[in-house]
């Protein structure tokens, strides 16, 4: 399956003052493949050591010697290494962290070396052993489920792709193209985004058999609690990974989703889930300024899952029912997590990638809207509904308020970019907000940060 981060890893290879690169991402989202996959697309012999198997090198890594570890490894592969036409790859560089060290005298004696480390639980390794990164001596890349696009690539559905990547405002889009794409967004909520589910799917696997391995993998997440929890966390973390999909999307209340437990145990479990990068955590912005993070509120945030294919699993949701009701792709649970997922889908940047959303809480009642975004200077609200304009009261609330001149509501209407004006109460004043609507269809949630949004 072709994966978009292969082009970062390629213009990584090609940088003059190269640093080792750390992949990140949660277990099982296809970081080891797609380094293999880059290896033997740039035409680089790969040399690949898994800490996790290869136990007798982890000795050497203690000495911090750069050239001491690769004579190491030649010695345990018998061959010299050429640096020009060789990558090493430490996979699972949480079980050595002594090796997540070692990269920095890799960047600082031996520079022509290509190197690449990944790992799933890097961040509990470094506690662990009161260990740091080494800061401004590597390069990051955090990779996640394959998007709604890679996924129409791994279907062999090209076309569909190159019109989604081509689409800009204003042009027009046949209704067969809308209904062909939006029988894809179901596909992809059944599926999700988890390569080997994926794969099995294009190979023909039965329902029965897709489910079964994301059955296998919510299984595989749940094992590896002991691998980062305490003992006496252990169970709670079990009780709140069986009860977390039932909150998804909503406020989190710490005294709903483990009543018998103080709300910093319950904090410290979600934390933990969000490190293993099984869940994602957004965080209200008051939304008053640039960037949104500044005026973030880490006391007031929403939970979202990994992959949809896996949270429809853990809720039990028959494939059936979402291959009938046609309002679970803009409207629900379901729905939201797919435009989280596509939103949270690492991008070129180097940093976690990060997500807010917008909340009004007074006497009179609460204004909500789903998710807000920053593109350059501009703030962009975003709703997940399928009714109608007047019905988005949260959303033209905050358009007033903060005085926004664009938002996006995700629905099943055909893409379009509208201006719309509308009277709204605001503080007991009447005004009029005047702002441009992006009619945003499922599939095009993923080209958001594309497109360029008038002011």
């Amino acid at each position: 399956m072709h994966r978009i981060s292969i082009t970062t890893l390629h213009n990584w290879e090609k940088q003059k003052k190269r640093k080792p690169l750390i992949l990140r991402g949660a277990r099982q989202v296809g970081k080891s493949t797609l380094v293999r996959q880059f290896a033997d697309a740039a035409g680089l012999r790969l040399v690949e050591i898994n800490f996790e198997k290869n136990l007798n090198l982890r000795p050497v890594f203690d000495t911090l010697d750069a050239t001491r570890i690769v004579e190491a490894i030649e010695a345990d592969i018998k061959s010299k290494i050429d640096p020009d036409n060789s990558l090493l790859f430490f996979d699972e560089i949480h079980a050595c962290p002594q090796a997540i060290v070692a990269l920095r005298y890799f960047y600082e004696d031996l520079p022509q070396f290509k190197v690449i480390a990944a790992g799933s639980l890097l961040e509990f390794a470094l506690t662990d052993k009161k260990l740091s990164m080494p800061v401004g001596r590597v390069s990051y890349h955090n990779l996640g489920p394959l998007s709604f696009g890679e996924f129409l690539l791994a279907k062999g559905e090209n076309f569909l792709f190159d019109r989604i990547k081509a689409y800009e405002f204003g042009q027009e889009w046949p209704a067969t193209l809308h209904q062909h794409l939006q029988t894809a967004v179901r596909t992809f909520l059944m599926v999700g985004g988890m390569p080997e589910a994926v794969q099995a799917f294009v190979d023909g696997a039965s329902d029965a058999e897709v489910r079964r391995l994301q059955q296998n993998l919510v299984a595989l997440y749940a094992d590896d609690f002991s691998k980062y929890a305490t003992k006496t966390e252990l169970a709670k973390l079990q009780t709140l990974y069986a009860r977390m999909p039932q909150f998804i999307g909503k406020k989190i209340k710490f005294s709903q989703i483990l009543p018998n437990e103080r709300s910093n145990t319950t904090a410290n479990l979600l934390h933990l889930l969000e490190k293993a990068g099984i869940i994602h955590i957004i965080y209200h912005s008051d939304c008053v300024g640039i960037p949104l993070a500044a005026h973030a509120d880490p006391q007031v945030g929403k939970v979202y899952w990994l992959d949809c294919g896996l949270l429809n699993q853990m809720q039990g949701l028959a494939w059936d029912d979402l291959r009938r009701n046609d309002a679970l792709i803009t409207e629900g649970i379901l729905a939201e997590q797919f435009v989280a997922q596509e939103l949270l889908n690492p991008d070129e940047s180097p940093l976690r990638p990060q997500l807010h959303y917008w909340l009004r809480e007074g006497k009179k009642g609460n204004a909500e809207v789903d998710f807000v975004i920053q593109k350059s200077t501009q703030i962009i609200p975003i709703e997940v509904k399928s009714g109608k304009i007047g019905k988005i009261k949260s959303l033209l609330y905050m358009l007033g308020l903060r005085n926004l001149s664009a938002a996006i509501r995700v629905s099943s209407a055909l893409p379009a970019y509208v201006s719309h004006s509308h009277k709204v109460t605001i503080e007991s004043l009447e005004i009029e907000v005047k702002y441009n609507l992006f009619e945003c269809p499922p599939y095009l949630v993923g080209e958001i940060r594309r497109l360029n949004f008038p002011v």
